[in-house]
């Protein structure tokens, strides 16, 4: 049987933090919030098509 398709691969935040020596300042919900909150208010901007 041949392989269907790209294999699933995950996030390593523990890779992150100790290669990169990041860690993320705000929690998951609150920044996808703030991501909602400033895509619904830059709408017409972020579809526009790039120059």
């Amino acid at each position: 049987m041949r392989p269907d398709g790209q294999p699933r691969r995950r996030v390593s935040v523990e890779r992150a933090a100790q290669q990169l020596e990041w860690k993320a300042q705000v929690p998951f919900a609150e920044g996808l919030r703030r991501t909602l909150d400033w895509y619904l208010a830059n709408r017409a901007e972020a579809e526009r098509a790039p120059l």
